[in-house]
């Protein structure tokens, strides 16, 4: 007896609706349970793996544009947040020019040059901004 044949020995003749009348049970039913609790514990493991921490603060493109330019017309270096894939990285380092493309070419301390989209940056903040606020930090502690 195949498990199609086992399954229409339910008589659902009684109810009004066909959907219920046609059903065919092809025994996975009875997993769901298992299948549940093991799809939640993958998501549970894959959240505390993954680096989903968001950054401090999400700038509107006009703003991203602003201090790029001002990066770049003041040598001034910045900490960049960017988005790689579902990750995010930080990148240091200041703005040394534009590509073809206008995307910003980003000039590391390690001399690396590295061409980022606009559409994947996420954050900017002045390093000398985050000086002066751990140097207030550590006077407030010390």
């Amino acid at each position: 007896m195949s498990i199609i044949e086992g399954t229409r020995r339910v008589d659902r003749s009684y109810s009004k609706f066909e959907s219920i009348r046609n059903y065919q049970d092809r025994r996975k039913m009875k997993w769901n349970p298992f299948a549940t609790a093991e799809l939640a514990a993958a998501h549970r493991e894959y959240r505390r793996t993954a680096d989903l921490d968001e950054p401090d603060a999400l700038l509107e493109p006009d703003e991203i544009s602003f201090r790029l330019l001002f990066s770049q017309s003041s040598g001034e270096s910045i900490e960049l947040t960017i988005r790689d894939g579902f990750n995010q990285k930080q990148v240091e380092g200041y703005v040394y020019s534009w590509s073809e493309d206008n995307q910003p070419i980003i000039k590391t301390p390690d001399e690396h040059y590295q061409e980022l989209e606009l559409d994947n940056i996420l954050n900017i903040l002045s390093l000398n901004d985050l000086e002066e606020f751990d140097g207030k930090k550590d006077a407030d502690y010390g």
